[in-house]
């Protein structure tokens, strides 16, 4: 039978108080949670969920992010998360999302790159042979333009961090939101409390699990007019 999950998955939701920040405007790692969400919904529909691929041993990985941010939406703000994938070359996938207010005024656009693999190995496998025939066809585009970010060279901060078990996902390791969350908490605190990101880069590179101790580094790239920083997590 068919897949009859829709090849654009939109889910409206209004900002809550527990996401925002003191400016009332919602917190950046909370654009990361609603893009894991809305791509589990999706999958869970698609049937390549987490949940199902555990029952033949293997796992989504996610290889990175390219985050974009036009406006931060405001505590109790209607918006509407809407998200696609694309399959590339049977070996790793494409998801875009974009996060749209009421008028459909574009706040923010993302894209992530994924690959499956086997569980037990750890070891990527193609997706032609792991998931329906139905979902490698017919798909939305995606621009696969996500390079390799440059590795971060003399940091000038260090924060050091412990894995708890709240960090962790489905699969027993460090969910993806919680790099960036370490890394948003490494830098100068006039910046950490009075700006917003407008633009977040990541690369993941490997795993990390319970009672591990994390060393988050930071350096300054640029300053002016807008500063920018490398991370090393």
């Amino acid at each position: 039978m068919a897949n009859s999950a829709p090849t654009v998955f939109t889910k409206p939701f209004a900002v809550r108080y527990s996401e925002t920040g003191p400016d009332g405007l919602l917190k950046p790692i909370y654009i990361f949670k609603y893009f894991q969400d809305a791509a589990s919904e999706h999958a869970y529909q698609m049937g390549v969920s987490a949940l199902h691929l555990i029952e033949i041993r293997r796992a989504w990985v996610m290889l990175g992010y390219r985050v974009t941010v036009e406006r931060y939406p405001r505590w109790d703000e209607a918006v509407n998360l809407i998200t696609w994938r694309h399959p590339i070359k049977n070996l790793y996938e494409l998801r875009a999302f974009e996060i749209r207010d009421t008028e459909d005024n574009l706040l923010v656009r993302g894209k992530s790159n994924w690959v499956m693999i086997n569980f037990d190995t750890r070891k990527p496998v193609r997706l032609n042979q792991n998931m329906p025939p139905e979902l490698m066809v017919d798909t939305l585009p995606v621009e696969n333009d996500m390079g390799k970010l440059a590795d971060l060279d003399e940091p000038e901060v260090e924060v050091s961090f412990r894995v708890r078990r709240r960090d962790l996902d489905f699969n027993q390791h460090v969910n993806n939101t919680v790099y960036i969350e370490w890394a948003l908490e490494t830098g100068p605190e006039n910046v950490i409390l009075n700006r917003r990101p407008s633009r977040i880069e990541v690369d993941y590179l490997d795993d990390v699990t319970y009672g591990n101790s994390i060393l988050s580094q930071a350096k300054v790239l640029e300053s002016n007019p807008n500063p920018c920083f490398g991370h090393r997590i």
